[in-house]
């Protein structure tokens, strides 16, 4: 299987919308493909009754976005950061969520529900270092709820190109990676928070 560095995958996207394919469309593609897979997943277990789905920053928290918005079952966006401090893709597609969602900002999580399907969208390629609040505490509270956990591109908290965490990361049940799979999805402790691993096409363009 072929993985890819951050920064190689940074690389592609760059080649791809250099060729035409814009930073929303990725986005959206990124995200319908990981919906169709939490409505999948959310068939499995009967006891499930809701979505929650879970923001930070970046264009993570867009793919977050366009996956509450096109999923066809009960769903509440629990955003860590506010909608006004996004930019880019990710305020974009934060805006286009429709009415009916709700949405609660907060910086304190919620205590999540074993009856819940968590889609984890909280940080993305871009994690680096030592989480800082309110993402650790987010995690924390993810991880406590006994709820399944599918993670849009890497678990949060997981180093993408090292596997390394500093000092929690998401422990998924699935983890759909966009393109291709990130180096630190197999590295150290990537194998123990990534779950079952979906690799997801998105029409970048292939070769570095």
């Amino acid at each position: 299987m072929k993985t890819v560095s951050v920064a190689e995958m940074v690389e592609l996207e760059r080649r791809s919308m250099a060729r035409g394919v814009s930073g929303e469309e990725l986005m959206e593609r990124a995200g319908r493909e990981a919906a169709r897979l939490a409505e999948t997943l959310f068939q499995r277990y009967r006891h499930l009754r809701s979505v929650a789905v879970v923001t930070g920053a970046g264009n993570n928290a867009g793919d977050g976005f366009v996956v509450a918005a096109a999923l066809k079952l009960p769903v509440t966006v629990y955003a860590a950061v506010p909608r006004s401090k996004l930019r880019g893709d990710a305020a974009l597609y934060a805006s286009r969520l429709p009415a009916a969602v709700p949405v609660v900002e907060s910086a304190t999580p919620p205590v999540f529900r074993p009856d819940q399907l968590i889609v984890d969208a909280l940080l993305g390629t871009g994690c680096r270092g030592t989480l800082r609040e309110p993402f650790a505490a987010y995690i924390a509270a993810i991880n406590a709820s006994g709820a399944p956990v599918l993670s849009l591109d890497l678990p949060s908290g997981l180093d993408g190109d090292s596997g390394a965490i500093d000092p929690v990361a998401v422990r998924a049940d699935w983890t759909v990676t966009f393109g291709f799979p990130k180096t630190g999805l197999f590295r150290r402790e990537g194998p123990r928070h990534t779950g079952v691993l979906k690799v997801a096409g998105i029409g970048l363009v292939s070769g570095l």
